[in-house]
């Protein structure tokens, strides 16, 4: 995919990025959440600004879709009187942190990313999923 030209002439779809995390019950952070209903707050992404587009992040929670949360994959604008000369890099190459909030409750979340345009790519470095552990237990 690190190429210069990431669209492909005469096979559509072959540009189109997507991934898609296995299901999680966050037992692997505490035992005691596996077993517990999550109230689901925010998604946060670190980024690489790719391109003036949007990466779409689905949630699915207990195996159906919620929601689609947008996040633009564009440079982050540089404000003038915020750097620090020698200190803040001026311009890209740097990571971005976007928060978006999230709705839902249930005991799994899997996480499908994906960008609509041939040709459009992005750089995840890392997502955070802000809940909240709810009342119900799973029988």
């Amino acid at each position: 995919m690190d190429q210069a030209g990431k669209t492909k002439v005469g096979f559509p779809g072959v540009g189109q990025a997507r991934y898609q995390y296995n299901r999680t019950d966050f037992s692997h952070l505490d035992p005691s959440l596996g077993q517990k209903r999550k109230l689901f707050d925010a998604l946060t992404i670190q980024f690489k600004p790719t391109g003036l587009w949007n990466l779409s992040v689905d949630s699915i929670i207990d195996g159906r879709y919620h929601e689609t949360l947008l996040f633009s994959m564009g440079n982050s604008a540089f404000i003038l009187g915020t750097s620090h000369l020698g200190i803040d890099k001026l311009g890209g190459g740097g990571i971005t942190t976007v928060r978006r909030r999230m709705t839902g409750s249930g005991y799994w979340l899997s996480l499908a990313g994906y960008v609509s345009g041939e040709g459009q790519d992005f750089s995840v470095v890392k997502h955070y999923v802000n809940m909240r552990p709810g009342g119900e237990e799973q029988r």
